[in-house]
């Protein structure tokens, strides 16, 4: 999210631009870069998805203001007419009902003309061309507060109202883009007048925008299916600032806000007048977030202390309105723009981010630090790759996620990020045979690649019970396969060789090195032959059931467990063997002395506590642990 902070300073009294920038990120909101255009500084931040009202610049000022604790000055506004109870200028279909939540629409006279200089300045800041006066400002109101507007003239819509319907398949919609062609589905969302299509959920149409002969224009801010807004512009290849934020979880009593805005300025800058009452599609307004918080859950889930006064404070920074319930128990109800909080943990991270992640106290681990614990097919994995790496071949990585022509029976996506991608693959063979094929008309000689990665089938969905997984349920699963490629020749050409082609054999020969380094006597494998690329592929899963355990051997040290802790410690000028000698010295209790890991100077050290004659406890260690650290502080 670009910020132009002139922009921004209008809103909120701004600190200099390094104490906010880094504020901002101690909060939440990382610096991605700051960048200079026309002699505006512009922070680009980067933010997290479910903060819908942080996409307008009124959501920054708002996080600003709570975080310096200053006032936030809000954007001028004026009062909507009231509303046409029979919402004349708009219908919505019924077979649309599930696309849309919110819809709201007027009438202004306009005259159009361009905009006034400091308005273009701060688009172009923000990367946005000028256009026209009535354009500019939904621009500009979408920028602002996150909600996006569009404006059609209205002596252009056939009919003199808007249908939210579902296309019909193959319709085709002319965008506002040089009208280009895009051919629809039956799943797209379309605002349409009497004779066609006018605009998507995320960009506007060719034949109904704003042009300098518009005398009267009919404005809309709406809140759409987000996932269906997703989706239509994924498949679509539509990327839009308004689709961006439509796909956001946007606060739905935004619009009218965003509407008195944009009829301000229309009125500031376009001679605007108000021809109509506001015609409004809101058939189930939600109901204001209320949350029961104790404030002793700051500590059971943050880690930290933080008075109740500060609490309430913070809270109420943040626009939140607070009502004791009793001691230490308040009654949040939340701004309708924060749709990210739904629960107390949302709370806990709204008071631990203000507080300052840094004033959660350091607690020092008294045991040793876990070691770290993997499933069981990576270990076979890495196994896998060390050997094949050792005969000579090369590992790849291609994407679960194939070319439609590559996954014949695949299962299909919902919502693939691509549409020619758009099946996970149930073989790993079609996407290594294609990569070798690349490899080949690249004029690699030699080919020899391998690939170990998730596959995908179909499974008997079975009854939900406890232990299932979420795969089982569905009737989906997913299991390990390795697959091996040769193509090409067998070897680069040199002075002293006479290279051949890859056969079947060769493939036979690896097959059998890799049974004998694995220790089984058969593997069970598919083998084939795409044109000149020969392939194997081995479900490792059914391979690891025939694979022996190694159990190691072990034996009681003591009836008594010993306390084990890592320490810090700066090297000193002295041999590893005469440092441990020294640390031993401190006490009989100090059993072992280990070297874990080491960066510069300092090293990490396991010390082991450990008496044959009772239990230790952290109180027989503490002076231990305060002799090592004068040792370390004396190294130093």
């Amino acid at each position: 999210m670009k910020v132009p902070l002139s922009w921004l300073a209008e809103y909120v009294k701004l600190p200099p631009t390094k104490q906010l920038t880094d504020r901002l990120t101690m909060i939440g909101h990382l610096l991605d870069k700051e960048l200079e255009v026309n002699g505006e500084t512009v922070i680009d931040l980067e933010l997290r998805g479910n903060r819908a009202d942080l996409f307008g610049i009124v959501g920054i000022a708002r996080e600003v203001s709570a975080a310096f604790e200053t006032s936030l000055i809000a954007p001028k506004t004026v009062s909507l007419p009231r509303i046409d109870s029979k919402s004349p200028l708009i219908t919505v279909n019924e077979n649309a009902f599930d696309l849309v939540s919110r819809f709201t629409a007027l009438k202004l006279s306009v005259k159009i003309k361009p905009s006034p200089a400091w308005m273009r300045k701060r688009l172009e800041a923000y990367g946005v061309p000028a256009i026209n006066n009535v354009i500019d400002i939904t621009n500009y109101v979408m920028l602002e507060t996150a909600q996006p507007i569009h404006a059609f003239d209205y002596g252009l819509l056939r009919g003199g109202h808007l249908t939210l319907r579902r296309a019909k398949s193959g319709e085709i919609f002319h965008t506002i883009q040089q009208g280009t062609n895009i051919k629809l589905s039956s799943n797209d969302l379309v605002i349409s007048d009497d004779e066609k299509a006018q605009t998507l959920m995320m960009i506007g149409g060719f034949y109904s925008g704003v042009n300098e002969k518009t005398e009267e224009t009919l404005i809309e801010a709406a809140i759409y299916n987000q996932g269906s807004c997703r989706r239509t512009a994924r498949r679509l290849k539509i990327a839009t600032d308004a689709g961006t934020r439509q796909e956001k979880n946007l606060d739905p009593y935004g619009v009218g806000y965003a509407l008195e805005r944009a009829v301000y300025l229309l009125k500031e800058l376009a001679d605007a007048k108000v021809t109509s009452e506001t015609s409004d599609y809101f058939p189930n307004p939600p109901k204001q977030t209320e949350i029961e918080f104790d404030e002793n859950d700051i500590f059971r889930l943050g880690g930290v202390v933080v008075p109740g006064k500060e609490v309430v404070k913070m809270l109420n920074n943040l626009e939140f309105k607070t009502e004791a319930v009793s001691d230490r128990v308040l009654k949040v109800t939340v701004p309708t723009f924060r749709t990210d909080v739904e629960g107390i943990a949302d709370l806990v991270e709204e008071i631990v981010r203000i507080y300052g992640y840094e004033s959660i106290p350091l607690t020092p681990l008294t045991d040793q630090t876990p070691e770290p614990d993997t499933y069981p097919s990576y270990s076979i994995g890495e196994k896998l790759r060390d050997l094949l790496t050792g005969m000579g071949i090369n590992e790849v990585v291609t994407l679960s996620m194939v070319a439609n022509e590559l996954a014949p029976g695949g299962i299909p996506l919902v919502n693939p990020p691509d549409p020619n991608f758009g099946n996970l693959r149930t073989k790993i063979s079609p996407s290594l045979i294609n990569y070798a094929q690349r490899l080949l008309n690249a004029n690699q000689q030699r080919v020899s690649i391998f690939e170990i990665g998730k596959i995908f089938q179909k499974t008997i969905p079975k009854p939900v019970s406890k232990g299932d997984s979420f795969s089982d349920i569905e009737g989906y699963g997913e299991s390990l396969h390795l697959g091996i490629a040769m193509a090409g020749k067998n070897e680069e050409k040199n002075w002293n060789n006479q290279p051949r082609d890859f056969n079947i054999y060769d493939l036979k020969g690896i097959l059998d090195r890799l049974a004998i380094l694995l220790g089984v006597d058969k593997l069970n494998y598919e083998i084939g032959q795409a044109g000149s690329v020969f392939w194997i592929e081995i479900n490792v899963e059914e391979l690891m059931k025939n694979i022996s355990q190694f159990s190691p051997l072990y034996r009681v040290i003591s009836a008594f467990p010993p306390i084990i802790e890592d320490i810090n410690i700066v090297s000193m000028a002295l041999p590893y063997e005469q440092l441990v000698a020294k640390i031993r010295k401190v006490s009989p209790l100090i059993a072992n002395v280990c070297l874990v890991d080491k960066f510069n100077q300092k090293l990490t050290l396991r010390i082991t506590y450990h008496s044959d004659k009772r239990q230790l406890s952290t109180q027989d260690i503490e002076p231990i642990r305060k002799q090592l650290q004068d040792l370390n502080r004396v190294g130093k």
